[in-house]
């Protein structure tokens, strides 16, 4: 064997003890790095979404897709979960008027729920426990304290109740206004965009007696619109027209159903 061929026998060897060595090294540091490592969670899920949820439930209603997934992942969920997430009077509007507007029409075309009862009948299920319509109406959305009837619901109401859910609430009667589609991002202007849409559609104006014959959600709700003089003002804004010399007169409410009255163009 020559020097030269020597020389480089014994590099290349020293060479492949060197990498044996570090490949070695490597592997007891990988393996007691991962022994050291907490395990992951094994019921590690990503959190649902739940306003994001509300509007998906609504879709999928409309399309009539099946809701299963939807109802599962609702009556499964926990208050703890539902109060931290809906956290702000946007964020409860939108998923409860979804939720309200999605049960009502699921509720409606139950053949074991009489008409009459729909509205207190506790069939929604969520998180774990039996809920009314009205315990979503009247108590989440408008906090009257006898639709209030369960400790949990208390720390879910809206910190100020808004006139523009009733243009918004469907009961699946011909004078209601259509359901509407509601997103976080643009809750704002859907509300008044349906608040809007719904009056100029349904209110009759005689200029001629200065009478205006409106919806009765103005006399059945008069409260969360304040007094006459405000209920004037919103007409006016609508409207667009001065109403202070108005007189104002409720038109005959048609209850003949009308279920599946969603908005045109407000769904994907």
């Amino acid at each position: 064997m020559t020097v030269s061929s020597h020389l480089y026998y014994n590099t290349n060897h020293w060479i492949k003890t060197a990498l044996v060595l570090v490949n070695t090294l490597n592997f007891f540091l990988t393996a007691n790095i991962q022994a050291q490592a907490p395990p992951l969670p094994i019921n590690s899920k990503k959190k649902t979404d739940l306003v994001k949820l509300s509007t998906d439930f609504l879709v999928a209603l409309k399309n009539k897709n099946s809701t299963t997934k939807f109802e599962k992942t609702l009556e499964d969920i926990k208050i703890l979960e539902i109060e931290n997430q809906l956290n702000t009077d946007d964020k409860k509007r939108v998923f409860w008027i979804n939720i309200y507007n999605t049960y009502f029409q699921k509720l409606a075309i139950n053949p074991n729920i009489e008409k009459e009862n729909i509205y207190k009948i506790e069939a929604i299920r969520i998180a774990n426990q039996r809920w009314s319509l009205n315990n979503i109406e009247h108590g989440i959305l408008r906090k009257q304290e006898k639709n209030l009837n369960k400790n949990f619901l208390k720390n879910l109401t809206v910190e100020k109740v808004d006139y523009h859910i009733h243009f918004a609430l469907n009961c699946g009667a011909e004078s209601c206004p259509p359901i509407p589609y509601l997103s976080l991002e643009e809750n704002k202007i859907q509300l008044e965009n349906a608040l809007n849409n719904f009056l100029k559609k349904d209110t009759v104006i005689d200029k001629k007696n200065k009478v205006i014959h409106i919806t009765k959600l103005f006399e059945w709700f008069k409260d969360d619109f304040e007094n006459e003089e405000n209920i004037k003002k919103i007409l006016g804004n609508s409207l667009k027209l001065r109403l202070k010399n108005y007189t104002l007169k409720f038109k005959e409410y048609s209850w003949k159903s009308k279920l599946r009255n969603f908005k045109e163009n407000t769904f994907i």
